[in-house]
């Protein structure tokens, strides 16, 4: 994908950032043309992309446009469909977890997926587990310059620093979705999950 009007010469682009669209039944490459306009072309899907898939990065003067690679866009969509048939109210909790290999663009994955996620109707709250505390920061910084309602005064990404800030997040009756954590779980589930009566 190109976008030929925003790129003057052939040494402007940079190709690095160019992708090829895949099937989502082989990941082979859509070489077709009329393939490809059959499927990210066609509604709903063309929508989708607009909305769905893509991200207004407002990193602080490096905002750009950023669409998801195909599998990224997969993986969000088996996510999401997963969520949606999960029956929450018959004691099912564990319907799994993301995992990413370096490079592959698991931040704007799981963003996507968690922020998509917070807005079904199921759905109170997404809590997004950083295991190091070197990454926490950095993914903070990244989910709050991807969260379209991300000002200076509100947005849907939270950082919870213990157990206590966790649990008032997760009662408040706010927007507030995403919960980057990086204590331990097994407080948390005893603090939100399992409160004390």
């Amino acid at each position: 994908m190109q976008d030929i009007w925003q790129t003057p010469t052939a040494d402007y682009f940079n190709k690095d950032f160019s992708f090829a669209w895949q099937k989502r039944s082989d990941n082979s490459i859509v070489r077709s043309w009329k393939d490809f306009a059959d499927s990210m072309l066609s509604i709903p899907m063309a929508h989708q992309m607009a909305t769905n898939y893509m991200i207004l990065d407002g990193t602080p003067n490096k905002t750009m446009l950023k669409v998801m690679r195909p599998y990224q866009v997969y993986a969000t969509q088996a996510v999401i469909e997963g969520i949606k048939k999960a029956d929450f109210e018959m004691g099912e909790k564990k319907i799994g977890y993301i995992w990413h290999t370096t490079g592959s663009g698991k931040t704007i994955t799981s963003f996507k997926t968690a922020w998509l996620a917070s807005r079904l109707p199921k759905v109170n709250k997404v809590v997004f587990v950083v295991d190091r505390i070197a990454l926490t920061k950095q993914t903070l910084e990244n989910y709050r310059a991807y969260d379209p309602d991300n000002n200076d005064d509100v947005g849907s990404i939270l950082d919870t620093n213990n157990t206590r800030d966790l649990r008032k997040s997760s009662k408040a009756m706010q927007t507030v979705s995403l919960l980057p954590v990086y204590k331990n779980l097994a407080n948390w589930q005893k603090a939100v999950i399992s409160p004390p009566q």
